[in-house]
């Protein structure tokens, strides 16, 4: 009570109500009262008060236009720590407008900005550290910056991924921050995203027509000049691709579509990755390990112990203590095996993102299903060109569990696995790709041929498949044959 009452003496409520009058007043253009209020603020050291005098000067809004005094302003609040001021200070003396050009100034400017914590000069020093390969610095201050809501650090921070530097490589990371930067209205980000969604040249990324065609509209409708004459012929060749109502769908989005402010675009954080709603509320740890015991999932009967003994050995394979696995299948309740199995997901253990996949997907004791999850791991190890992953990923293309059901993606990623996988994975394989060939047109079989062609030539390094004419004949003699122990569940 005793700090609070310290607090309200130093700073009473009415400095801060004038200031925010005063801005009110400017925004809507009635300077007079603003700039009335902004110098008696001024005189007590309100630094956003003195930044808005240099605002007026410098755009003659309710007074003379005057660019030296309006610098007057901006050095006083900016030598007193106010970031805004700080960065209007560097951008001059970092472009020579208004003042001389010194890269050395700028940059004095732009830290003591930054130390106030504005996004934009974070981005700018991040920026200067990514260019050094100062990646440590580099992806500290773009963090701070991106989670403000700055769509530049966000698209960098999605190349950081994308790229592997400084950070595992991440595609799921760098579609996530490359989509809060685009649906701001960035447009490198917008491309990167159009042009991604469009090839599967990278490894582990989900060919989506759709969401190419949807973001090459956005371009070409927000853009001119070649940039638009670009997005438009790529969206005609995706568009070759499409069947009409999915290319009816994505026009429909895209007139909806409505660019995002820098408030809205805050991303959720935890352990320096971006959560979605749903993977906070049914990833986290502390949720289900306070869920009453009733409220768990249950062991029910045959099937549930055979998956429980499958458990068993996946937790030993990737190194889970031997009696946390024995206590979970005593008591019937898998949480701690999914509490010490998923820190090694996290640092790109691929066995270890198939167990947490499985557990997921399953109905495993103590652990609540949730496909969209199980997706997410198995799309993990999969980008780690993992074929066990890919197995996984393409039968959940296949089922639409965690997605929609995509059968020339989940074509595609069995055609990439083929003699890959172990023998009773193989023979589920054969099933379900002939099912698979059979509801597939000529045009989709030829197109997930080319995309697993891609991919294996590509990523894998390894011979194209040569039987593009009849894809869904798939020989025996064509997968391994493996005599040790199957040490997986479900499908394999």
């Amino acid at each position: 009570m005793r700090l609070l009452l310290c607090f309200l003496l130093l700073f009473p409520l009415s400095a801060f109500a004038d200031v925010d009058a005063a801005i009110e007043a400017f925004n809507n253009k009635e300077y007079s009262t603003a700039l009335k209020e902004f110098k008696t603020e001024a005189e007590k050291d309100n630094t956003e008060a003195i930044y808005y005098l240099g605002v007026m000067y410098e755009r003659g809004f309710g007074v003379s236009k005057n660019v030296p005094k309006a610098y007057e302003y901006y050095v006083s609040a900016a030598e007193k720590g106010h970031g805004k001021s700080a960065l209007k200070l560097g951008q001059a003396y970092q472009t020579g407008v208004d003042r001389p050009q010194n890269t050395k100034a700028a940059y004095k400017w732009f830290v003591i900005s930054a130390k106030a914590n504005n996004d934009q000069a974070l981005y700018i020093i991040g920026s200067s550290f990514l260019k050094e390969e100062n990646y440590e610095k580099a992806i500290k201050l773009l963090m701070m910056s991106a989670t403000q809501g700055n769509n530049d650090a966000q698209y960098e921070l999605g190349n950081i991924y994308f790229a592997g530097n400084g950070v595992p490589q991440d595609y799921a990371q760098a579609i996530a921050w490359y989509t809060l930067s685009a649906n701001q209205g960035n447009i490198s980000a917008q491309r990167k995203l159009a042009d991604l969604y469009s090839t599967t040249t990278v490894r582990g990324l989900l060919v989506n027509p759709g969401k190419a065609h949807f973001w090459y509209n956005i371009i070409a409708a927000y853009n001119t000049g070649l940039v638009r004459d670009d997005a438009v012929k790529k969206r005609e060749q995706v568009s070759e691709k499409m069947k009409p109502e999915l290319i009816i769908a994505s026009q429909a989005a895209a007139r909806k579509w409505k660019k995002k402010t820098k408030a809205e675009s805050i991303p959720k954080i935890r352990d320096g990755r971006i959560y979605t709603d749903s993977e906070l509320k049914n990833n986290d740890l502390s949720l289900i390990a306070t869920m009453k015991v009733e409220d768990r999932p249950a062991s029910s009967g045959k099937l549930a112990n055979e998956l429980e003994e499958a458990v068993d050995i996946q937790a030993v394979n990737v190194g889970i203590d031997k009696e946390v696995v024995a206590d979970a299948v005593k008591n019937s309740d898998f949480f701690p095996v999914l509490s010490a199995v998923l820190p090694l997901a996290e640092k790109n253990n691929i066995k270890a993102m198939n167990l947490v996949g499985d557990l997921y997907s399953q109905n495993i004791p103590g652990i609540p299903k949730d496909y969209n999850l199980a997706t997410k791991w198995y799309n993990r190890a999969a980008q780690s060109g993992d074929p066990v992953g890919q197995f996984k990923l393409g039968t959940m293309l296949c089922e639409g569990k965690g997605m929609d059901a995509n059968l020339v993606e989940c074509y595609k990623w069995f055609l990439i696995v083929e003699g890959r996988v172990s023998e009773n994975a193989g023979r589920y394989l054969r099933n379900t790709m002939s099912k698979v060939a059979n509801t597939l047109d000529e045009q989709e079989t030829k197109q997930a041929v080319v995309l697993a062609n891609q991919y294996k030539v590509d990523v894998l390094h390894i011979d194209p498949i040569k039987k593009s004419d009849d894809a869904a004949e798939i020989s025996n003699k064509d997968f391994k044959k493996k005599k040790e122990k199957d040490d997986g569940f479900s499908l394999f």
